[in-house]
């Protein structure tokens, strides 16, 4: 797989939303320095002997840059694009393959299976004509969900918008990578999930 700089390299440019949901466009240059920080830390004493026995690091550091840099927006915008193509999406992809590589390679304890949670702000459009009984909600990117009912709830930021919309998903039996050890955010029990079709 190609290396965690010149795979985001390839990111240069794309206009994506951030966390704020503001419009940016995605400037490789200015990011080099948080992916460094990756690369620090995947060659640190913090990462598990045995995870450092089966992936590189650049494939470590392309976890944890998934957890605390721009890369996961950008690779988020592309891929949830209603309109998105071939063409559209190959900017993350040399990304998105060494992130699936890394988490294919991870020792079967970092495998979790169980109950799942996920918040988000605001409401999908058209969602309660979409979800009937029996339907289905897709997510085709690699998606974020917690262990944590209340790391979910924090997420739909219902206390700073009581009165704004926002929509909980719960996953029984769900089955994705715990990532909670390569997160700059441990405390969000986050569990990574790869091409999700829930049914309601």
């Amino acid at each position: 797989c190609m290396g965690l700089y010149d795979a985001v390299e390839r990111m240069h440019g794309v206009t994506y939303s951030s966390a704020g949901a503001q419009t940016r466009r995605y400037d490789s240059g200015m990011g080099r320095s948080g992916l460094e920080d990756c690369m620090v830390w995947a060659r640190g004493p913090k990462v598990d002997p045995a995870v450092k026995a089966k992936l590189t690091a650049d494939q470590i550091a392309a976890i944890y840059a998934w957890t605390g840099t721009e890369v996961c927006y950008v690779t988020t915008s592309l891929m949830r694009d209603p309109n998105r193509s071939r063409e559209s999406v190959m900017p993350c992809l040399y990304y998105l393959r060494l992130l699936l590589t890394a988490l294919h390679s991870l020792p079967k304890e970092y495998v979790y299976t169980g109950r799942l949670f996920r918040g988000e702000k605001g409401v999908r459009p058209n969602f309660n004509e979409r979800i009937k009984k029996d339907s289905t909600v897709p997510f085709f990117q690699l998606t974020s969900f917690s262990t944590n009912y209340n790391v979910a709830l924090d997420f739909m930021k219902i206390k700073e918008r009581p009165n704004q919309p926002c929509t909980l998903y719960q996953i029984e039996n769900g089955v994705g990578y715990n990532v909670k050890n390569f997160s700059r955010f441990p405390k969000e029990d986050e569990i990574l999930m790869e091409g999700v079709l829930l049914t309601k």
